[in-house]
């Protein structure tokens, strides 16, 4: 019991950390990039994780 609230404990840190990445590197990206590129590849990059989630959830 205590081992599975520690691996909860973990896996929502690093979502945590996931989650909160993005903006700065955003916001770092955007002069160089350009909005457009920038929301393309955002976009691009959430579809991709959550198809991997989705096909991981399936076989699982």
């Amino acid at each position: 019991m205590e081992s599975n609230i520690k691996r909860g404990l973990i896996i929502g840190f690093i979502g945590v950390v996931c989650f909160s990445s993005p903006l700065p590197a955003t916001s770092t990206a955007v002069p160089y990039f350009g909005e457009t590129i920038v929301r393309l590849c955002r976009t691009a990059e959430g579809c991709k994780r959550g198809f991997v989630s989705m096909i991981g959830w399936y076989y699982k």
